[in-house]
């Protein structure tokens, strides 16, 4: 398979002044139905969701909650974000580091 260089990140459109890097895990809850045998005979996949982390420089722009990120490779449901860093430096650029996670099929309670 060919290797692309991408330069830029084009996936969000959160972070402060610059993003450095955009990381997306996906994952989801395996369910399984064993027969009286104990052989696994039916499997559902349920909940997924997307863990995601956005890492970069300069004056954070990422608040804690609801709609602080939008990432175009996810649609639908609601994004949480669940953590927030921000290091200031002496003689460098402050860097931040936020995490989130994407409910595809969630709705924000009120």
């Amino acid at each position: 398979m060919p290797t692309t260089i991408t330069q830029g990140i084009s996936g969000s459109t959160s972070g402060g002044d610059f993003t450095d890097e955009l990381k997306l895990s996906k994952q989801t809850e395996i369910i399984e139905r064993k027969s009286s045998a104990g052989i696994t005979v039916k499997v559902k996949d349920i909940n997924p969701t997307t863990d995601i982390s956005i890492k970069g420089g300069g004056a954070p722009a990422i608040a804690l909650g609801s709609g602080g990120v939008a990432v175009s490779a996810l649609t639908g449901g609601v994004i949480m974000v669940s953590k927030h860093e921000h290091t200031e430096k002496n003689a460098e650029f402050d860097d931040y580091d936020a995490s989130a996670k994407h409910y595809p099929s969630g709705a924000l309670a009120t």
